[in-house]
């Protein structure tokens, strides 16, 4: 356990604790309309288009896509330094709200997926040779890979699925039948050919160790024009069919400097933008289609409208990988099928409830079961504005569950 926290302030809804979830917002729905997100003039979309010659409705197309993600926003201040008060005055229902606060080291380790992506590297580094290739995984394959490559397997094999439906061809680098098992510690031994190849070919595997880190750091400027230069080598990298997750990355975590007060960190969150930009971009890349930018943009606005509103992320003790699958269609027309992780959270190590929360209510009752019921229970503490440690620059707590 580190020394160094991450914490989430928010007004306590019911279903936070009743679902172990969050619910997890966009650009669109910030209090600032230019965090986030870039609005160009017909100036700026002019010389865009004449810099990269393209039409200005493929621009605003890209800008409609990178603006598509889901973003968890949490601080590097702990719930009862005195600093904070400004978090619970602004996200914590003026202090009637609650904070989670989770350890950043297991919080990074979660999120970025470290332990898949660490075998996935080590499995990498085998010599090509398959009996040692069967001893590396038999040695190191833990539960914790086991339910990760299950729940990218399964999401593979509902894919194929759904492509059956309309007789479609897929491109796909494994047969269907490599998918079809279900591994355990018990059988692994009998499976480990087919997990062989799919490790050596499945890319929806492979491509796990190059799953790009979700924490960033957020980078404070004063300077606007920081975030257009990001996005003018976004487009050039989209045009160029590069990866763009570094500097989508970099604009969703480059933030006004009158926001530095907050020291926030942003876990961005990128599986409803796969599952919503793809479509989308079957229709971008119709070339037959006069309109193909317009109605892109406008498909996206539709998709990401109703996704938006319904996504969560939860949290949980154990390793929960579920992972979902992705039909997109290349610019011949034929099906490509792949698939992604969706993370999940680790538990949080403790709970704090604001000055003004109310302790003779159900919600109360609720918070004190969730912390009360784990093996080890979560510290659940109140912090009290009145009894101020001004020495140490904190606020002083009572203990619910200890």
């Amino acid at each position: 356990m580190s020394n160094k926290a991450l914490t989430c302030f928010m007004k306590y809804h019911p279903d936070i604790l009743k679902n172990c979830r969050f619910k997890i917002g966009s650009p669109y729905r910030f209090n600032d309309p230019f965090d986030s997100q870039i609005r160009l003039n017909d100036k700026e979309l002019d010389r865009l288009s004449n810099l990269f010659a393209i039409e200005k409705d493929r621009i605003r197309y890209f800008v409609k896509r990178l603006q598509c993600i889901n973003i968890l926003s949490l601080s590097g201040k702990f719930a009862w330094d005195m600093e904070s008060s400004n978090m619970w005055g602004l996200y914590a229902d003026k202090g009637a709200g609650i904070a989670f606060e989770f350890d950043y080291e297991e919080f990074v380790d979660v999120t970025s997926m470290k332990t898949l992506k660490q075998f996935m590297r080590n499995y990498k580094s085998v010599d090509n040779n398959p009996k040692q290739k069967q001893e590396f995984i038999l040695n190191y394959v833990t539960q914790e890979i086991i339910n990760s490559l299950n729940a990218n397997i399964v999401a593979v094999r509902e894919c194929f699925e759904e492509i059956k439906k309309d007789s479609s061809n897929v491109i796909c680098d494994s047969p269907e039948v490599m998918f079809n098992i279900s591994l355990t510690a018990d059988n692994l031994k009998s499976n480990i050919n087919k997990l062989i190849h799919l490790l050596d070919n499945s890319t929806n595997l492979v491509s796990i160790f190059n799953i790009p880190d979700s924490l960033y750091e957020v980078n404070y400027t004063n300077d606007f024009k920081n975030l257009l230069d990001i996005f003018e080598r976004h487009v050039q990298k989209i045009l160029n069919t590069g990866d763009t997750a570094d500097l989508v990355s970099q604009f969703m975590s480059t933030k006004n400097i009158v926001w530095q007060h907050e020291e926030e960190y942003r876990l961005l969150i990128y599986d409803i933008a796969n599952e919503v930009i793809a479509p989308c971009n079957d229709i971008a890349n119709n070339k037959d289609n006069p309109n193909r930018y317009i109605e892109a943009t406008k498909r996206l606005d539709e998709l990401w409208a109703k996704k938006d509103s319904e996504y969560y992320l939860t949290f949980a003790k154990d390793v929960k990988y579920k992972a979902k699958p992705v039909i997109g269609t290349n610019e011949k027309g034929a099906k490509i099928l792949s698939s992604y992780l969706v993370p999940y959270l680790p538990y949080p190590k403790k709970v704090y409830l604001g000055w003004n929360f109310n302790v003779e209510t159900e919600e109360f009752l609720q918070i004190k079961s969730f912390c009360e019921q784990n093996q080890n229970p979560i510290p659940l503490l109140k912090i009290h504005k009145n009894n101020t440690n001004y020495e140490q620059n904190m606020f002083e707590y009572e203990d619910y569950v200890v």
